[in-house]
């Protein structure tokens, strides 16, 4: 169906796979197979370039596991480049992250303000891999999210894709949940 990101990013599967595997290793042995699949799919990230901001946010959370699949200077320049993209007011947009597949249906542009799952998946991933939590970004950002969740206790994000079905509102809730459990 193409929804972005989990279908159209070719790397976000087996970027995901090495963040799973990678949270297994710190808990319990991985068997060798398991070992021999990283490697596989190092192989395979090395050999295609992250396409967007959104790419190399997985590949910087990937290396913090496993730090062979991107240098070390990627990986400060992509953290760079994720924290620049930060908005005025503590949050990410859409378009900041959007790889070139992340195409609306009838080609309208992904959405320029703040929304709860670039917010959310960004201070994750930035917390995840070494943020302190007192920060000014992490506050900042945890702060957008504490302010933007929903009387129903979950956080609204505008479809990548299409209008009428926003599953990528249940992803923006379980970043959220994530990123600020790991403030406490």
């Amino acid at each position: 169906c193409n929804w972005p990101p989990f279908e159209s990013d070719a790397e976000y599967g087996p970027t995901l796979m090495l963040v799973a595997l990678g949270e297994l290793r710190d808990k319990a042995r991985i068997s060798s197979a398991d070992r021999r699949g990283v490697r596989q799919l190092i192989k395979y990230l090395k050999r295609n370039d992250p396409v967007g901001l959104h790419s190399k946010a997985m590949l910087i959370w990937a290396a913090h596991y496993w730090p062979k699949v991107v240098s070390r200077k990627s990986r400060q320049a992509w953290r760079k480049e994720l924290l620049s993209a930060r908005q005025e007011d503590g949050g990410w947009s859409m378009a900041s992250l959007a790889g070139p597949s992340w195409k609306r249906d009838g080609g309208g542009a992904q959405v320029k303000v703040s929304e709860a799952y670039p917010t959310a998946f960004c201070i994750y991933v930035l917390l995840e891999t070494g943020m302190d939590p007192a920060d000014e970004v992490a506050v900042a950002g945890l702060r957008w999210l504490r302010e933007n969740q929903r009387d129903d206790g979950s956080w609204y994000t505008r479809s990548p894709r299409r209008d009428r079905k926003h599953y990528i509102s249940r992803a923006a809730t379980a970043f959220s949940l994530m990123a600020l459990a790991k403030r406490d």
